[in-house]
């Protein structure tokens, strides 16, 4: 528990209403705060049971979870005693600051206070929704760096909005559909950015520790993964942000980051995340609206983007830890050059081949030249022929039989980048594409009534 200046509320209370409050820990590390009040000011507030804790109690509360019903019902047993609330701007004390303005809403990020065994940890508050974030790898290395091993996490508690469970289930239960989505929300950004070769086995976990009801929370837990990313060890190439973009009916321009209640009447509901020079993600519906106006919805949500990036970027190369990179693992930066001179031609023949079953076998017989020629074996074993062996023709082509100890991984790899790159080529220099088709050509559709009799 962070406690009560780390919650959103202090109260300070009348100099009539002096509470002597005695702090004692329990057995199991909790602290109980038990008051006694004096004065008139006090106990016209106080009810008859347990007239001695109920406003120390109350206040506790109030401050902790501070919730319309909490909040509401804190000053209307207080009464004059509550003369003063105060709403810190920051969340914790003694923590590295940030203040972003994010279209509608204002955004404050800290780290350094809570967390601190992460290897990156942030609490992002907007209004009184505060995140909890953290970011954490392995030091082990689990993959050969073909695949980023993440893992996305996010969390709603019903304490988060001021309910305790009930009844025989004291637990929130396994993660619902919603907090599903939003994870893989999280996930879609935020793992391309990561540096290609990063094999540890890395976490991202995200908390709703409190909650408003003024906003969502999706694209703010997109704003504060990408700010735990960027401050940690991991390789993040750049930070990485999410808004949401409304469309209010009869106005003229989008809303970046509205209310609940705006959204109930919008037409367009869009999450966009990304970095400060383009657009990573894009996921949402709208209601009949113009391709200018979906234009217009897209460029306001990525200017508000690039401008939070720019900043959280700066603030990140002040506060933020050195990128880990020497354990990447990285393909050979040889093999993509001499896979492309010895099978280029071949392959991009390969990728002319119309039908489906013609193209992959095509594509099969130059990956396997591909293997066979670069004599693949497992690693750390060496299957180089000796100088003896090498004619002078063969070393003075293409030097292809030079050191040929790529691993299976490092080949099959190069192969794919290397059919990338001519697919990218021919659709970008000739407008074809594998099957024939052009960009705007859509394959021929057929469709059929009453094939399933009981369907």
């Amino acid at each position: 528990m962070i406690g009560c200046r780390a919650s959103c509320a202090v109260y300070k209370l009348a100099p009539q209403a002096k509470l002597k409050q005695r702090v004692s820990a329990s057995a199991h590390g909790s602290v109980a705060r038990r008051s006694q009040a004096k004065g008139p000011a006090a106990m016209r507030h106080l009810g008859s049971r347990h007239a001695s804790c109920r406003p120390a109690a109350l206040l506790q509360i109030a401050a902790k979870k501070r919730t319309p019903v909490g909040y509401n019902r804190a000053l209307k047993i207080l009464g004059d005693a509550a003369v003063e609330l105060e709403t810190p701007e920051h969340i914790v004390e003694d923590a590295e600051r940030l203040k972003i303005k994010m279209g509608e809403s204002e955004i404050i990020i800290e780290t350094g206070a809570v967390a601190k065994l992460a290897n990156g940890a942030v609490m992002v508050r907007e209004g009184d929704t505060v995140l909890l974030t953290t970011a954490c790898y392995d030091d082990a290395i689990a993959g050969d760096g073909s695949f980023t091993p993440l893992m996305v996490v996010y969390s709603e508690r019903q304490s988060a909005g001021g309910k305790t469970a009930s009844g025989f289930l004291k637990r929130d239960g396994r993660p619902k559909d919603p907090e599903t989505l939003i994870s893989r929300l999280i996930d879609r950004p935020i793992r391309p950015m990561i540096k290609s070769g990063w094999a540890h086995d890395t976490q991202v976990l995200s908390w709703v520790m409190s909650y408003d009801g003024v906003r969502a929370t999706d694209a703010l837990s997109i704003t504060a993964a990408g700010v735990a990313l960027a401050l940690s060890e991991i390789p993040l190439q750049k930070a990485v942000a999410g808004v949401r973009v409304g469309w209010l009916p009869g106005a003229d321009a989008p809303v970046v980051n509205p209310t609940a209640e705006e959204m109930e009447e919008s037409k367009l509901d869009l999450v966009l995340a990304g970095t400060d020079e383009a657009i990573l993600m894009i996921e949402g519906f709208c209601d009949f609206l113009t391709e200018e106006q979906m234009l217009q919805a897209v460029e306001a949500g990525h200017a508000a983007i690039a401008a939070a990036c720019s900043d959280i970027q700066a603030w990140v190369d002040k506060v933020g830890k050195e990128k880990k990179l020497d354990t990447l693992q990285a393909p050979p930066a040889e093999l993509d050059d001499r896979l492309g001179q010895l099978c280029g031609a071949e392959l991009e023949q390969a990728l002319r081949v119309q039908t489906k079953k013609g193209r992959e076998t095509a594509m099969k017989a130059v990956k396997k030249v591909a293997m066979d020629t670069f004599s693949v074996v497992e690693e750390g074993v060496s299957d180089v022929p000796a100088e003896s062996e090498v004619d002078e023709q063969s070393a003075s082509s293409v030097d292809i039989s030079e050191q040929n100890t790529f691993s299976v991984t490092d080949v099959s790899g190069a192969f794919k980048r290397a059919a990338s790159r001519t697919m990218r080529t021919l659709l970008l220099d000739e407008g074809l594409r594998s099957d024939g088709r052009s960009p705007s050509d859509v394959r021929p559709i057929a469709s059929a009534a009453g094939l399933l009799p009981r369907a």
